[in-house]
């Protein structure tokens, strides 16, 4: 019988990019949505794992903004969550793969943040991803935490989509130049996680934390530009894109000055890296274009 995978959080872009990433013969992904399975509900967790031999929690909280006023719910799915996973996971032996975020770092290094960095999150989505961080550390021995950045992808909302369409629907645009990541295509993300996952299943993995993201970093400011340039390569019409400070576009939550991870301990250990973001995302541009009817596909 084929073993399980469970995957918790897979209606999310990450979750879905990994229920749609081809996986082997050898294993059975049973993937549930946070509207299936309440990660906060230890006895239906408990219940849900069944046979599982790996967990891979993708359910995340992450509308920066709304966390500020909507703290119960933040804390709930990227703290409490993680909690009850790690616990049930130590109990039974099981690896667990958890994914967190870049913003639980303030921003204000000099150089790429190493998996060693204190944290130090500027806000509550930043600080709920932490407190999750901590518990399952603390929790669950067989653990690997991913951190990456910037996500985007064919599902959910994410950053390419929204420029999509706001580039098609106006003239100019104006997006913070004083903001540096690394994008990160799920796609290729979902690829390392389920390559992880099956290491996990032989325990061929060293646990702890891993930076996973994509290559190079940029601003927010020329990520959009590199968008409007593939609309543009593609024969869609694109806004012009002007920068704009962060202090001139204030935001319920501060957000990292630079939240660039190093990923130089995933390439060496694990011997995995993303690549380059700019090829998913033309890729991606193409088909959001091609789905609005704005180009021929």
């Amino acid at each position: 019988m084929a073993p399980d995978i469970l995957l918790v959080g897979a209606g999310g872009g990450l979750g879905s990019a990994l229920t749609a990433t081809e996986w082997p013969e050898a294993v059975n992904l049973r993937a549930l949505s946070r509207a299936a399975l309440d990660v906060t509900d230890a006895s239906a967790v408990d219940a849900a794992i069944g046979s599982a031999k790996v967990i891979i929690n993708a359910a995340a909280y992450t509308l920066v903004d709304a966390a500020e006023s909507q703290q119960e719910e933040a804390f709930a799915v990227n703290a409490e969550g993680p909690r009850v996973l790690a616990r049930i996971a130590a109990a039974r032996g099981i690896p667990l793969l958890h994914v967190s975020t870049d913003y639980v770092f303030d921003g204000e290094a000099s150089a790429p943040y190493t998996e060693e960095a204190p944290t130090n999150p500027l806000g509550v989505y930043g600080a709920s991803k932490a407190l999750g961080e901590e518990h399952v550390r603390e929790l669950a021995p067989n653990h690997l935490i991913l951190r990456t950045s910037w996500v985007f992808g064919p599902h959910g909302n994410n950053f390419v989509r929204t420029m999509v369409r706001l580039m098609g629907e106006r003239e100019s645009l104006s997006v913070v130049s004083d903001q540096l990541g690394c994008p990160t295509p799920t796609t290729e993300l979902a690829r390392c996680i389920r390559d992880l996952a099956m290491r996990c299943l032989s325990a061929d993995v060293p646990w702890g934390t891993f930076h996973l993201s994509g290559s190079p970093s940029t601003s927010w400011f020329d990520f959009a530009k590199a968008i409007a340039k593939a609309m543009q390569h593609h024969g869609a019409k694109a806004a012009t894109v002007q920068p704009i400070s962060t202090a001139e576009y204030p935001t319920a939550a501060r957000r990292p000055k630079s939240s660039v991870l190093d990923c130089s301990k995933a390439k060496g250990n694990l011997g995995l890296e993303i690549g380059p973001w700019a090829p998913a995302m033309h890729e991606l541009v193409h088909q959001l274009l091609t789905e609005a009817g704005k180009i021929e596909a």
